[in-house]
């Protein structure tokens, strides 16, 4: 489950916008970079990054190549030789632990696929919100998908083709306005805390930034498309509101 929900995060740190890439440009001649693109600083503390990639589910909404690699590597060398281990020291026979791998290997699927795109989706909203009062929702869908979602809902309000009521409409119009919003935020604190606090910056490469920064630019974007929009349905809203005192009156 780890394995497929990290697959699902992974995305290439490339400048997808023209300040991103202004941004890429001006890093690479301020720095000395070494071999595949690195400065000195990011190779010594490459390492002590991936230290992040032993949770057992990133805290990341997306990973780069390189942080996938970190995951996997650390993950799979803890778990792979488990079950060749179980054999070796006779706790289970060859059968029984392809049994058990098999039946770990689909339960993991489907626990993946029901968590994965039934219930995420639904309350991707919540973030940083209390669930049942206990729990603080802090497990973000990747950033991509969130963004492909809003302009999903965008091109169906253009074109006139939502299969849902106006209503229903502006409720999913609002709900994902506020995972941009999240989105949004987390993104500006990253790039705040980094220039603040030397800590911080110390463990922050200069693609990070680079990539922190069009993921804003491609944020507030849509976030001005959304905002359109529900300007247009509180329009309709008081038009709406207006004739019918008129009516009344």
């Amino acid at each position: 489950m780890m394995f497929l929900d990290a697959t699902y995060r992974t995305m290439p740190r490339l400048a997808c916008s023209q300040e991103s890439a202004l941004a890429a440009i001006q890093l690479r001649a301020e720095s000395k970079r070494t071999f595949l693109g690195w400065t000195l600083r990011e190779w010594l503390l490459g390492d002590a990054r991936g230290v992040a990639t032993l949770l057992p589910l990133s805290a990341a909404h997306t990973l780069g190549h390189s942080d996938f690699v970190y995951f996997a590597a650390a993950w799979g060398f803890l778990l792979l030789p488990v079950p060749f281990s179980r054999v070796i020291l006779k706790d289970h026979t060859p059968a029984q632990v392809l049994t058990g791998a098999t039946i770990g290997t689909v339960e993991a699927v489907i626990y993946f696929a029901i968590i994965r795109h039934a219930i995420l989706p639904a309350v991707n909203y919540r973030l940083s919100q209390r669930i049942g009062f206990v729990f603080v929702h802090n497990f973000p869908l990747p950033m991509m998908e969130v963004l492909s979602r809003a302009y999903t809902l965008l091109a169906k309000h253009q074109q006139g083709r939502t299969d849902v009521s106006p209503p229903e409409e502006l409720v999913q119009l609002m709900k994902v306005s506020q995972e941009v919003d999240w989105y949004l935020a987390q993104a500006q604190g990253f790039v705040d805390t980094a220039r603040h606090r030397w800590y911080r910056r110390l463990f922050v490469f200069d693609d990070d930034m680079v990539n922190t920064r069009r993921d804003i630019h491609m944020l507030e974007a849509v976030q001005d498309k959304l905002d359109k929009v529900l300007s247009m349905f509180d329009h309709d809203a008081s038009a709406s509101s207006s004739d019918s005192a008129a009516v009344l009156c």
